[in-house]
């Protein structure tokens, strides 16, 4: 039997049920966004009202600073930065809506590595003008201060509204430049408070138009590369913010980079075969170039010889290979890495050997001149020097005198004549070399005798000096007969011619006789004598 079930309630199906959680949970997640972007929107209204707030303290620490605080200054505690850097600010004005509890000062500086993301901490980001200054304990030129804005997810700015003139921080009055190469110049500064840069110039003038080059520097100093040896710049500097504005110029200093002096040259001959060259050291050279040339003008062929040498080994140079009456030409260079100096004087020198073993020879012009020639031979290109003894004495010296006349201070001297000949250039003489004879000659007095060796006849003998161009003899016998004659001989006989034995006395002039003009003219020499017994012999006594 069936039976019928009434009044019954029947429940939700699944599906209701489903449909109207899904609709509760759709509901509570509209309600929760609401409420989350309403949380968003008030915490980004405290952020704006506060961050509006602190920009508006640093705008008044301006007007009574004339600068904007430091980054020590403005993160600090919040006491102290409400108190004294933002005085009257409210403390709480510099907490972010999610500060924690222990924090007192949400701002932070950007300098210390503190960067605002949407997505990361939340904090006040302070950006001063990046400066030593502004992020230590000095000041800050500018500002901007950084909050986050959750709502659109973005980053918000405040700058400030003015910015403080670098030339307040100081001006550049002690630059210095010098250089320590042949191609780089150093520069250095005192630095300047809020300077994130420096601005570098250098120049061929002072008025910075010619061959000008800008350059940045992000400390104070400077190093300047690519310059020749021996440049002069001028160089001027001055700060430059983060904002690229920059400063004044700084006082003009100049610097010429290192440069190879040119050498001087000096050469001296110390014996036949050696030469030894010295030169003035040069500041900062490394090696030396040496030539040596039988040319002046240094041809690139076997005539010149090159050879270098380092400093460490001095600044002369020897040659000991020279050859006597042959000129060379010597110079000198100076080198070092990125340099090289000009050539320096050129000097020229020649040696001279002494001269091999010689004789003088004799060649008498007249019968009172001894006449003397040196035969010593000096090598070509060198000149003989000769030093001529008169009786052992210094007599004469010099380049003309190879051949000397002695002259006789009297009768019956004898001369005698010495040399020593050296070999001599501009440079350098020899040792002197005697000649291995002399030249001498004795002078004799001319004379003449008279006399009767035979029956009625007179003869007569004498001497004239030797080189005595010719001679003549003059009779005069008593009783007025005379008889004259010449003859090269130095003898004559006259035979009586009618005079009476031991009547006679006969008298012989003769003529000795030398031209001019070493010559003394006519020299006269007397002999008398008579006939008879008693002249003879001739040396006998005759009557008078």
């Amino acid at each position: 039997m069936n039976k019928v079930r009434s009044g019954r309630i029947h429940g939700f199906t699944l599906v209701e049920l489903i449909v109207v959680i899904a609709i509760i949970g759709i509901l509570a997640a509209i309600t929760i966004v609401g409420l989350t972007r309403y949380q968003a929107d008030t915490r980004d209204a405290r952020r704006q009202s506060s961050a509006t707030v602190i920009a508006e303290a640093l705008e008044k620490y301006y007007d009574n600073n004339g600068e904007y605080p430091s980054c020590s200054a403005i993160s600090g505690a919040g006491a102290t930065v409400a108190k004294n850097t933002l005085a009257g600010l409210d403390q709480t004005a510099l907490l972010v809506p999610t500060a924690s509890s222990s924090e007192t000062n949400s701002i932070k500086c950007n300098s210390a590595g503190n960067i605002l993301t949407i997505n990361g901490l939340d904090f006040y980001e302070y950006v001063g003008d990046n400066s030593t200054s502004c992020n230590a304990a000095g000041s800050c030129l500018s500002f901007k201060l950084k909050y986050k804005a959750e709502s659109n997810a973005e980053i918000k700015t405040i700058t400030s509204r003015r910015t403080t003139d670098i030339a307040t921080s100081g001006n550049i009055i002690n630059l210095t430049a010098s250089s320590s190469s042949f191609t780089t110049y150093t520069l250095n500064w005192g630095s300047v408070a809020n300077a994130t840069a420096y601005s570098v110039q250098a120049s061929s003038d002072t008025g910075f138009v010619n061959n000008l080059i800008e350059t940045s520097s992000a400390t104070n100093g400077a190093t300047l590369t690519g310059y020749v040896a021996g440049t002069t710049r001028y160089f001027r500097v001055k700060p430059i913010t983060t904002d690229g504005v920059g400063g004044n110029w700084s006082n003009v200093v100049s610097a010429t980079t290192r440069q190879l002096n040119t050498p001087t040259i000096a050469a001296t001959v110390n014996s036949p075969n050696q030469i030894s060259t010295a030169w003035g050291a040069i500041t900062y050279a490394e090696t030396y170039k040496i030539q040596r040339s039988t040319s002046a003008g240094f041809p690139a062929d076997a005539s010149t010889q090159e050879v270098t040498q380092a400093v460490a080994s001095g600044t002369t140079k020897v040659y000991t290979d020279e050859q006597p009456g042959v000129t060379k030409y010597y110079r000198v260079q100076a080198l070092a890495t990125g340099d090289t100096s000009n050539w320096s004087n050129t000097v020229a020198r020649t040696t001279a050997g002494p001269p091999a073993g010689f004789y003088l020879t004799q060649a008498d012009p007249q019968y009172n001149i001894v006449r003397s020639t040196s035969n010593a031979i000096c090598a070509a290109g060198t000149t003989p020097y000769y030093y001529w003894y008169f009786g052992g004495n210094p007599w004469v010296e010099g380049t003309g005198y190879r051949t000397v006349d002695g002259g006789f201070p009297s009768w019956n001297y004898t001369v005698n004549i010495n040399n020593s000949t050296r070999c001599q250039t501009a440079d350098y003489a020899s040792s002197f070399v005697s000649a291995y004879n002399n030249s001498s000659r004795t002078l004799s007095t001319p004379n003449a005798q008279i006399g009767n060796d035979a029956y009625r006849e007179m003869s007569w003998s004498g001497n004239c000096p030797q080189y005595t161009t010719n001679w003549r003899f003059d009779w005069s016998i008593a009783a007025e007969f005379n008889a004259s004659g010449s003859t090269y001989n130095q003898g004559g006989r006259y035979s009586n011619q009618g005079q009476a034995w031991g009547d006679g006395r006969g008298r012989v002039t003769l003529h000795c006789y030398s031209e001019a003009p070493f010559g003394w003219g006519d020299i006269t020499a007397y002999g008398e004598g008579g006939f008879g017994p008693k002249c003879l012999p001739m040396t006998g006594a005759c009557p008078r």
